[in-house]
């Protein structure tokens, strides 16, 4: 399956003001987890890097300096 990264990016956005900010960055790793866990590829992930820094912080803990400009 393949997912557009401007739709993980609107999903986050639409959950995180939810989510406490002390733990924000727990829940958007748990959150970009499901999607690794799952073998979802990620159309365009770079795209992701500074949409907001839970996601960022989540992106860096589960691919660290993989180039994201290509699927993953």
């Amino acid at each position: 399956m393949e997912i557009d990264a401007k739709l993980i990016a609107e999903l986050w956005e639409t959950v995180k003001d939810l989510i406490p900010a002390s733990k924000r960055d727990d829940v958007a790793l748990e959150f970009m987890s499901v999607f690794e866990d799952n073998d979802v590829e990620i159309h365009d992930m770079d795209a992701l890097r500074g949409a907001d820094d839970s996601l960022d912080s989540a992106l860096d803990e589960l691919y660290g300096d993989v180039d994201l400009d290509e699927d993953y």
